[in-house]
C-alpha cells in the first residue's frame, strides 16, 4: 500500500477534491474516500460534509492507515515547532511583496508554465513557439487576453481569483506591445470573446493604440 512508503512529508487533497474522483461529484463518496485515503493522500480538505466523512472513513480505512497519516501530519507540525509557536514571525511582515519575492515569483511561474501544443496538430517540424523574428503581426486571443486578474488565478490576489485588471499595478499586454514593437512588429492583436479590444500599430516610428 502506498501508506508504506518512506518519506517525511504528508499529502494534502483539494478543497472537496476526492468528491471529485466520481463523476457526478460526490455520487460515491464513500469509494472516494477509500481510494484516495488508500492511494496517500493522509490530509483531507473537507470543508462541509465532515461527519460524513469521519464515518465513511472509520468503515473503509484501515485504522493503521489513520494512524499513519496522522502520524506524518504531527511528524511535520513538531519539526516545524509549531505547538510551541503557533504564530508566524511578524517581523518578516515587510519583507512580504518585497522585490525579491516577485522576482522569485516569475522565476517559479516561468518554470512551471506547460505548453500542451506547439503547432498545429503538435507537429514538432513546424511549431508556432519561438516566433520568427520577422513576424510582422502577433494575435493574442482567449477570455483571458486583457486580463490579468485570470491570469493571476486563485491564492494570488484573491482567494478564489477575480476578473479585470483593478488590482493590478500593471497589464501584462502592456509589456506585450511594447517588447514586440521594439522589435519591429508592426500589429498586436487583442482579441477577448470574438472581439479585438485593443490594437496597437507602429507607423513612422511612433505607437498608436486604438480602442
Amino acid at each position: 500500500m502506498v501508506f508504506l512508503v518512506d518519506h517525511s512529508g504528508f499529502v494534502i487533497s483539494d478543497w472537496e477534491g476526492i468528491d471529485r474522483i466520481t463523476s457526478p461529484p460526490h455520487s460515491n463518496y464513500t469509494y472516494s474516500v477509500q481510494a484516495s485515503v488508500l492511494a496517500g493522500i493522509d490530509m483531507v480538505m473537507v470543508p462541509i460534509n465532515y461527519k460524513e466523512f469521519i464515518n465513511d472513513l472509520n468503515i473503509v480505512v484501515p485504522m493503521d492507515r489513520i494512524d499513519d497519516a496522522a502520524g506524518r501530519i504531527l511528524l511535520v507540525k513538531f519539526t516545524m515547532d509549531l505547538f510551541e509557536n503557533p504564530l508566524a514571525d511578524f517581523s518578516l511582515v515587510n519583507e512580504l511583496g518585497s522585490q525579491d519575492h516577485r522576482d522569485l515569483a516569475r522565476e517559479a511561474v516561468r518554470k512551471s508554465v506547460v505548453l500542451l501544443k506547439n503547432g498545429k496538430n503538435g507537429n514538432i517540424t513546424d511549431p508556432v513557439i519561438p516566433l520568427p523574428k520577422k513576424v510582422s503581426k502577433i494575435l493574442v486571443a482567449g477570455s483571458h487576453a486583457d486580463n490579468l486578474g485570470y491570469q493571476c488565478g486563485g491564492w494570488t490576489i484573491a482567494w478564489q481569483g477575480f476578473s479585470g485588471n483593478k488590482y493590478t499595478s500593471e497589464l501584462n499586454i502592456h509589456k506585450i506591445e511594447h517588447e514586440a514593437l521594439n522589435k519591429k512588429i508592426t500589429q498586436v492583436l487583442v482579441r477577448c470573446n470574438k472581439k479585438i479590444v485593443f490594437t496597437v500599430i507602429r507607423m513612422y516610428g511612433n505607437i498608436y493604440p486604438c480602442v
